[in-house]
């Protein structure tokens, strides 16, 4: 890795940000938590229009709690209704953590490899279809057990490793776009630690020209997504979740 750019990852955890003080520190980038599920993160508005207004280049995750690609997929469509009044340059991540498998475990679901990488793919792809970049946030454990070659291929890695003792940042220790490196960083304008990230890439790089993302155009992206998934389940078992998922998709 020749270059990179600093960066910081924030949500509503990290408070009423002063982004003057963070562009002034000589921040490059930020990643902005959207919201979790259906919610909207509390201070997602104020932080997407103050880095607009500031011209602090901005992307977006959104930490899933879906149990299976229709529920990946609304979530996908809810990001995209959030994101739409806001210039959004870097890529727009798909986040599944350990309390997102915990709480599917709660619900009665176990999230292995097979579902964790097809709700990847079905975020992702919304995102793409949307012409977005779409970015699968992890940490080695979850790349090696809950994601398949196909996704770790077909979408940028946000990769977060946090090493001991200072990291060499133009050296992350896998491929990857983003590298979230430390979760203690200090940055003016933000109280409290706050999460520090290096990106590899270059952007903006949409995939595609946006656009208005009229409610229209939001209902037959949902219904070209569903239709896709309805060819999927009908090759699947007769499990009762499989025919949950087939009453949810009708």
């Amino acid at each position: 890795m020749s270059g990179y750019i600093r960066g910081i990852d924030v949500s509503e955890h990290n408070g009423v940000i002063d982004w003057e003080k963070v562009k002034a520190s000589g921040i490059g980038f930020a990643m902005l938590r959207g919201g979790y599920g259906q919610t909207l993160d509390k201070q997602f508005k104020r932080n997407a229009s103050e880095c607009n207004r500031l011209g602090i280049p901005c992307g977006v995750y959104w930490f899933s709690y879906a149990l299976n690609a229709v529920g990946a997929i609304r979530e996908a469509i809810r990001c995209l209704e959030a994101i739409q009044p806001y210039r959004i340059d870097y890529p727009i991540a798909f986040d599944l953590e350990y309390d997102s498998v915990n709480y599917a475990q709660k619900q009665g679901v176990f999230i292995g490899m097979e579902l964790a990488s097809g709700m990847a793919r079905a975020f992702c792809q919304t995102l793409q279809d949307a012409g977005y970049i779409a970015m699968n946030y992890a940490n080695p454990d979850y790349l090696n057990r809950y994601f398949d070659e196909q996704v770790k291929t077909e979408f940028p890695v946000w990769l977060a490793q946090w090493p001991n003792g200072m990291p060499n940042l133009a050296k992350p220790p896998r491929t990857c776009e983003i590298w979230q490196y430390s979760e203690k960083g200090t940055i003016p304008g933000i109280n409290g630690p706050v999460d520090l990230d290096v990106c590899y890439g270059t952007y903006p790089k949409q995939e595609k020209e946006l656009g208005e993302m009229t409610q229209e155009k939001f209902n037959e992206m949902f219904k070209e997504a569903m239709d896709v998934y309805r060819g999927e389940l009908r090759d699947n078992d007769n499990s009762e979740r499989s025919r949950a998922a087939r009453e949810f998709a009708v």
